[in-house]
């Protein structure tokens, strides 16, 4: 009787096995619930800095053609200034060059528009396609 008490007793000392299985099941979900946290916030962290890289990116091409647009739109004020720029500025415009410049802008305005939508969707896509790869990693994970 006092062997079976003993043996009942050593399953819960700290080497016993209810003792390891319950240690084992707290390492198991601790540590996984450790690297799920780790991994959510990395791909938060990454979809976000990739939202901010293209939220930069679009800025600065806005601001781009913003300003040569308002460059373009006020070259004749510029020019008109001086009397020798002046004499330019009659000879560019009789050659027609001013007016070919605004309207290869507006033209090649509209590829440049075209091919930064292009890359916003690719970007868009490989993000997509990263966030969605992590996210399998975490199922993954979840999982085991």
């Amino acid at each position: 009787m006092i062997k079976g008490i003993l043996t009942i007793a050593g399953w819960f000392t700290s080497g016993g096995a209810i003792s390891a299985f319950f240690a084992w099941l707290g390492v198991k979900f601790t540590s996984k619930a450790f690297i799920v946290g780790t991994q959510i916030a990395s791909v938060t962290l990454l979809f976000s800095a990739r939202a901010a890289y293209l939220w930069a990116v679009l800025e600065v091409a806005k601001l781009v053609i913003n300003g040569i647009s308002l460059f373009l739109s006020s070259i004749p004020e510029f020019m008109a200034s001086d009397e020798l720029l002046a004499i330019g500025l009659k000879v560019l415009q009789s050659i027609g060059i001013i007016d070919a410049l605004i309207d290869a802008f507006s033209l090649f305005n509209t590829l440049f528009v075209a091919i930064l939508s292009a890359w916003v969707l690719r970007f868009a896509f490989h993000t997509a396609k990263v966030s969605s790869d992590e996210f399998f990693k975490i199922g993954m994970l979840l999982q085991a």
